[in-house]
């Protein structure tokens, strides 16, 4: 029986390079991001479903260690 990550915690292992994160890109505080966020206010559209769905995206599973896992083996012999 052998266990990794037994706490299984969120451990870092990469990040965006332009902010130094794992969970933001930066992109919503460039011009350009803040004028889509105008764009969508505009448009009727809830900004808040938009940067919701927007954080979702940029949960990247590549940024963080796997979680807890455990692995059970056996060996028979006859």
């Amino acid at each position: 029986f052998r266990v990794s990550n037994l706490l299984d915690r969120r451990n870092i292992i990469a990040v965006y390079p332009a902010t130094g994160s794992p969970t933001d890109d930066g992109y919503l505080a460039t011009g350009r991001g803040a004028r889509q966020l105008e764009e969508v206010g505009a448009s009727g559209r809830s900004i808040e479903a938009y940067l919701a769905s927007y954080q979702w995206a940029m949960l990247n599973p590549n940024f963080y260690s796997l979680p807890r896992r455990m692995y059970v083996g056996a060996i028979l012999q006859f």
